[in-house]
């Protein structure tokens, strides 16, 4: 006979952007892979402790922040922004991304979180600004 263990815990997988990057930042960059909803949005921790008080949720799909489960996001403060912005266009050379060409490259932080995204919640890159060749936009959040 099987016994199960009822835990009050909620547990979810997260994927880390580039933890590399942001175990020496402040920040912690991260997608839920679990019950997020439409939006396609990362969560920006403001520090390691992974505090959902200081927390930003920042869209995929568009530069601008997302609400969170009905509550609105907070904005990152500025030296943190500028972490994100550096996070999201460097390559992150352990995530590489195929071109619409075949050509394989290392992802910039915007890309893998994309990537990762889709393989999460999606099928397709639909929700996603592409070139006409199908390719994946970077989105610049320096105006976030």
């Amino acid at each position: 006979m099987k016994k199960y263990i009822k835990s009050s815990e909620y547990i979810c997988a997260m994927s880390i952007i580039n933890p590399k990057y942001c175990s020496n930042h402040t920040i912690q960059v991260e997608i839920e892979q679990r019950d997020e909803r439409s939006i396609p949005h990362l969560h920006v921790y403001h520090d390691h402790t992974r505090n959902p008080k200081k927390c930003s949720y920042v869209r995929l799909d568009k530069v601008s922040y997302s609400d969170h489960h009905g509550k609105p996001s907070i904005e990152l403060p500025s030296n943190l922004k500028q972490q994100f912005v550096e996070l999201m266009n460097k390559p992150w050379p352990k995530h590489l991304i195929e071109l619409s060409d075949g050509t394989i490259r290392p992802a910039t932080g915007y890309e893998a979180a994309v990537d990762i995204w889709v393989d999460t919640y999606e099928q397709d890159l639909s929700k996603f600004h592409t070139d006409e060749k199908g390719n994946l936009i970077q989105l610049d959040y320096s105006s976030l």
